[in-house]
């Protein structure tokens, strides 16, 4: 089993015990994404986007696993599927709160790259 289907296999055992709903657009489809809700969170609070914030890790731990460290390139892949689903979430809530777009109550974390 190579390095990436390893990481496929290990977010897909861990999203089963995720709450989040998975995202099933047609244009997602060939990308492995979690839809991460947020209409329950006050965005406008620092405590309501530091909630998001964990969300947000919780869902990108699911989708691209944390690696064992005793293995260097399975925790560097890991490392770097979090980090970039990460920064596209992120980007999606800079765009949402410019646009005041709490509307659309859940924003895509994805494995754009992996």
């Amino acid at each position: 089993m190579n390095v990436r289907s390893t990481l496929l296999a290990l977010a897909a055992m861990s999203a089963a015990t995720l709450t989040t709903a998975i995202a099933a657009s047609p244009a997602m489809a060939a990308t492995p994404a979690i839809a991460v809700r947020y209409d329950d969170l006050n965005l406008a609070s620092p405590a309501g986007r530091a909630r998001l914030e964990g969300r947000l890790v919780q869902a990108a731990t699911v989708l691209c696993g944390r690696g064992d460290v005793r293995e260097l390139r399975l925790s560097t892949l890991s490392h770097a599927c979090r980090q970039q689903a990460l920064a596209g979430a992120r980007g999606q809530l800079a765009a949402a709160l410019r646009g005041g777009d709490y509307a659309n109550a859940d924003m895509s974390v994805s494995q754009a790259a992996f």
